[in-house]
């Protein structure tokens, strides 16, 4: 019987060795995967950057008189409410923000905004 114990705790011990190296193994894969991942949005970055500069160079050519002032208005209804926490924030985040930005919203519908 104590040979039976014996053998089970034995099992029971190669098994735990096993599942802490296949964690290991896991976890170095995981923190690989990161350090991949933190390159790529690195990339991405600055293509979206270079994008940005490329946009802008195929602006038209207005001469003297660059007046980049413009006023933004739109219209939501109470089925977009929600994307408009997102709406705002990157229209004012944009190479060429607005100078002013106008919603217009029912007035039956002002108290259905998040």
């Amino acid at each position: 019987m104590s040979y039976l114990k014996l053998a089970l705790l034995v099992l029971v011990f190669a098994a735990t060795i096993y599942l802490i190296r296949g964690n290991r193994a896991i976890g170095s894969k995981l923190t690989e995967n990161r350090r991949n991942l933190k390159a790529i949005s690195a990339q991405l970055q600055q293509t979206e950057d270079s994008l940005q500069l490329l946009n802008l160079l195929a602006l038209p050519e207005l001469g003297d008189n660059k007046n980049w002032k413009y006023v933004l208005s739109f219209t939501s209804f109470p089925a977009r409410f929600a994307s408009l926490l997102e709406l705002i924030p990157s229209i004012t985040n944009q190479t060429l923000p607005p100078k002013e930005i106008h919603l217009n919203i029912a007035k039956s519908e002002i108290s259905q905004l998040p």
